[in-house]
């Protein structure tokens, strides 16, 4: 194999990549916009959590909490590819931050648990601007 080849290889590679990327981008997008047409009243966080070294799966995790600061949404995207969708994991809906973030102990939810405290901290500046209590983690 020549070094042209090669080249031409790498460029294909990373064009296929880059259009994974844009895709996800925009899937992930609509699915915000759509988080928050369902949701027209309450408050909206997301948090991020990056491998160490982009080995491994990231984290982007969406929160959305009522008025009263009740969980009403909690949505994960985690994997290892572009191919990775927003899932809703129901056991926290309903709940209160500092529970869902008490129920976060094991080693394997620390990443979690730092995306979530970052969606917090999101949503907890949002209701400083409109005069409403902190919410604890």
């Amino acid at each position: 194999m020549d070094y042209a080849s090669l080249i031409w290889a790498f460029a294909a590679l990373w064009l296929t990549q880059s259009i994974f990327a844009f895709i996800q981008s925009r899937s992930m997008s609509r699915k915000i916009l759509e988080l928050q047409a369902a949701h027209r009243v309450g408050h909206m966080g997301i948090g991020l959590s990056r491998a160490k070294f982009n080995a491994g799966k990231g984290i982007i995790l969406t929160v959305i909490t009522d008025m009263d600061g009740r969980i009403a949404e909690f949505q994960l995207l985690s994997g290892y590819t572009v191919m990775a969708r927003f899932k809703s994991i129901p056991k926290y809906i309903g709940l209160m931050p500092h529970e869902v973030a008490a129920s976060m102990t094991s080693k394997k939810d620390k990443r979690l648990s730092f995306a979530f405290i970052q969606a917090i901290e999101k949503i907890n500046g949002e209701r400083l601007k409109q005069g409403l209590s902190q919410l604890a983690v």
